[in-house]
């Protein structure tokens, strides 16, 4: 879906920091109906839906934050900032993972769940604030021009390896998504 986020461009804050922050705005909304559910185990149903819409919020964020480093930093500064981004990533999932269920011993999950939605607040005020890249890259005037196409079907203005590129990171995502949702899962039991 990422070829969606790039022809489509919300109304404010600039095409990258606009998708940011619908993102954590969808996730701090998510994060609160997780709240609402926390202590209800009878709505798995209802849980895994919830569990479905963060992973795709997530990765939706992540698009977006990719994108954007990449049209915001310069060349030399790429692969720095892409090796802290990863190692800062890993390291918060395993201190906020830890901390969620240490606080949930004690305070329940949905009150959890709260806290962690209102620590999307902070991150809405740092995209806020984040520069626009220097240069303005224009959307895609279409769909075919941002490189969305039918399986099978390979529209002419998009090289074999970029739409190759692009199924195998749409692949990469929902295969990280797909495992997170097991292992959490597994922990419920």
């Amino acid at each position: 879906w990422s070829p969606l986020m790039d022809r489509y461009v919300p109304p404010f804050w600039g095409r990258r920091r606009g998708w940011m922050a619908v993102t954590q705005v969808a996730l701090t909304a998510i994060s609160l109906l997780f709240a609402g559910v926390g202590s209800h185990p009878e709505a798995i149903w209802v849980v895994g839906a919830l569990a479905l819409a963060v992973a795709l919020a997530s990765a939706s964020q992540d698009i977006a934050i990719d994108a954007y480093a990449v049209e915001v930093l310069r060349d030399d500064e790429q692969g720095a900032a892409v090796g802290a981004r990863v190692a800062l990533y890993r390291a918060a999932l395993v201190v906020s993972g830890g901390a969620a269920i240490t606080m949930a011993g004690r305070l329940g999950w949905p009150t959890v769940n709260v806290i962690l939605a209102l620590l999307y607040l902070p991150m809405l005020l740092i995209t806020w604030k984040a520069p626009e890249p220097e240069e303005r890259v224009v959307a895609p005037a279409s769909l075919r021009e941002a490189g969305f196409f039918v399986p099978g079907i390979r529209p002419p203005s998009v090289p074999e390896g970029q739409s190759l590129l692009r199924l195998s990171l749409c692949y990469h995502h929902t295969a990280d998504m797909i495992d997170a949702l097991v292992e959490q899962l597994g922990r419920l039991r």
